[in-house]
């Protein structure tokens, strides 16, 4: 009998020295060992998740991420994120989500032995922020902004109405006039009835020709 190895040497052995023959297959080995990240940073359209993989069951992860749906027990077959391969810890930003929706999602994990999830963890967007009434007459500011005085600090609270609660973005919106008077919003959240958008104002020396 003649055995070819993989380096290309041939092993010869007579039939009549040969009792039997074994050979052993490796198996595929186990899932990977994993743990779903809970949500963080959730806005009306986002959301961080991630996983944590502590065991490659004992082959190569080639393929690692989330899988996401607005129903319970995701998996690939619905919406999923890749994020590189290996073990450890790993995080990705959902984008594109829906506000006021609930999601569940569940880290999963490839290697040989076929694919892993991790726990399912849930998690709400919240609302887009709408202000249904806004109360300028009622306005308060920390200090009057006068012409032709640079000034700086001067807080103006607005009190409004929002029947639905939200985040917003930073803004600054600029005097059209002229003046040389600004206004900045900071990022924030509305809340769901009554509250107030605090601007922080700030003039430049201007005076009128």
């Amino acid at each position: 009998m003649n055995i070819n190895k993989t380096d290309g040497s041939v092993v010869e052995i007579p039939i009549g020295e040969i009792d039997s023959v074994t050979f052993t297959i490796e198996g595929p080995g186990q899932l990977a060992t994993l743990t779903t990240i809970a949500a963080s940073a959730i806005t009306s359209s986002s959301a961080t998740v991630g996983g944590n993989i502590s065991s490659n069951g004992g082959s190569p992860i080639t393929q690692r991420g989330v899988v996401w749906s607005t129903s319970p027990n995701p998996t690939t077959a619905n919406n999923s994120l890749a994020s590189g391969n290996g073990t450890g810890s790993y995080g990705i930003n959902l984008a594109s989500l829906d506000p006021l929706t609930t999601y569940y999602v569940r880290a999963f994990a490839v290697n040989s032995a076929g694919t892993a999830y991790g726990n399912e963890v849930s998690f709400s967007t919240i609302g887009t922020a709408v202000i249904d009434e806004l109360f300028c007459t009622d306005a308060v500011a920390s200090d009057t902004l006068r012409e032709g005085v640079t000034s700086t600090g001067v807080t103006i609270s607005i009190p409004y109405y929002s029947n639905e609660g939200g985040t917003y973005g930073a803004q600054t919106m600029e005097s059209f006039s002229g003046t040389g008077l600004t206004a900045t919003l900071a990022a924030g959240s509305l809340v769901q009835g009554f509250g107030n958008l605090v601007f922080r104002g700030k003039r430049y020396a201007y005076n009128r020709g």
